[in-house]
């Protein structure tokens, strides 16, 4: 067995509150060697003592995850802080029976003189991914009965619709009586449009991933949303694109879905005619590299209680529409393990903020 650190020997209280957490704890070295770990894991992960100190943190990663967890060991030793442990994703501990069990890590910095330690805090996550798995299975009973619904809502519009054609040929000649019939045509569109959003929403999110440029599939987007403008309205697009950041691994069909939504509230905030800012670069968040991408407007902005609510489903300050969109949007984001934000000041416009982890597919 490795002789434990200097510090540890020398401060028995220290040691007494890891051995006495119900929380996992283990200590690790610079060269990712256990050099203590506490009582709850090694319940939790089925080892003695014996069987862990000296040994490779890996060891409690599951394989599939080893090589990519040394790498990431690795660059966190060379800019070590307090923080989660791969924020926004998902983690596993592989016990030594081969099972694996969710968990939450956080991780805290031991300097010394002459070495530099991790403290690791390990929660247990099952009770967590069982509580999150609730609004899941809610949303697929909620999208089960939609589905059901807008088939036979769909039905009844086609009904509806023939209906209209066949009365649009008796009031040929009856402009005036046409303009109504055209106006219930409209109101059939936006009825199925709706339904079709709420089933969006409550669907489930399997993403296909291909390496995609978004800066082209921002500015795809909007010449497709423009067009459909009237004249008089169409809007101005100026993008702003770090060199290097445009790429990334994502669902191309999904990420146009959120571009658009985005780039719809943006145009309708807007005056006529007026610019849509995109901005796309890279930042650097808990030692990861992190594609940004921020859509602003040129309106008016949004009040503070606003921007805590424009993510909620059904919410919304238009006139028509379910308010969906933006919630739809950031199921779609949080899919790829990212962000969406709103950023606003009062008489500044509104920005969009979206961040994914920089995934290319020759790396993943």
């Amino acid at each position: 067995m490795n002789k434990r650190p200097t510090f540890l020997s020398g401060n028995p209280l220290f040691q007494l509150i890891v051995e006495a957490s119900p929380a996992g704890m283990l200590i690790v070295d610079q060269h990712g060697s256990i050099v203590m770990s506490n009582p709850q894991i090694l319940e939790w992960f089925g080892y003695t003592e014996e069987d862990l100190v000296g040994q490779s943190i890996e060891k409690l990663v599951p394989e599939a995850h080893r090589t990519q967890h040394t790498a990431h060991r690795a660059r966190y030793m060379n800019h070590i802080s307090p923080r989660p442990m791969a924020k926004g994703r998902d983690l596993f501990g592989r016990c030594r029976d081969g099972s694996e069990f969710p968990v939450d890590i956080s991780l805290h910095p031991i300097i010394t003189p002459t070495e530099k330690f991790i403290l690791a805090y390990v929660l247990d996550a099952t009770a967590r991914q069982k509580a999150q798995h609730v609004p899941k299975e809610r949303l697929a009973a909620i999208g089960e009965m939609v589905t059901g619904l807008a088939h036979e809502s769909r039905n009844s519009l086609q009904r509806a619709r023939g209906c209209l054609d066949l009365l649009e040929l008796d009031l040929a000649e009856h402009s005036d009586q046409l303009d109504l019939t055209r106006r219930i045509r409209r109101a059939l569109e936006d009825l199925e449009r709706n339904y079709e959003e709420v089933r969006n929403y409550a669907a489930p999110i399997v993403l296909d991933k291909i390496d995609c440029d978004l800066s082209k599939l921002v500015s795809e987007t909007f010449e497709e949303l423009n067009c459909e403008k009237p004249d008089g309205r169409c809007y101005q697009l100026q993008v702003n694109v770090q060199p290097g950041s445009e790429d990334n691994y994502v669902d191309r069909h999904r990420m146009k879905q959120v571009f658009r939504n985005v780039l719809e509230n943006a145009m309708a905030a807007s005056p006529p005619a007026s610019e849509i800012l995109v901005t796309i670069d890279t930042v650097l968040n808990d030692g990861q590299k992190w594609l940004r991408c921020r859509i602003c407007d040129s309106g008016s902005g949004i009040s503070p209680d606003i921007v805590a609510r424009v993510f909620d489903p059904f919410f919304t300050t238009k006139q028509s529409g379910t308010g969906l969109g933006l919630a739809i949007s950031r199921r779609i984001v949080e899919a790829h393990s990212g962000t969406i934000t709103a950023i606003t000041g009062q008489g500044s416009g509104a920005c969009i903020q979206i961040q994914l982890p920089l995934i290319r597919a020759r790396y993943r």
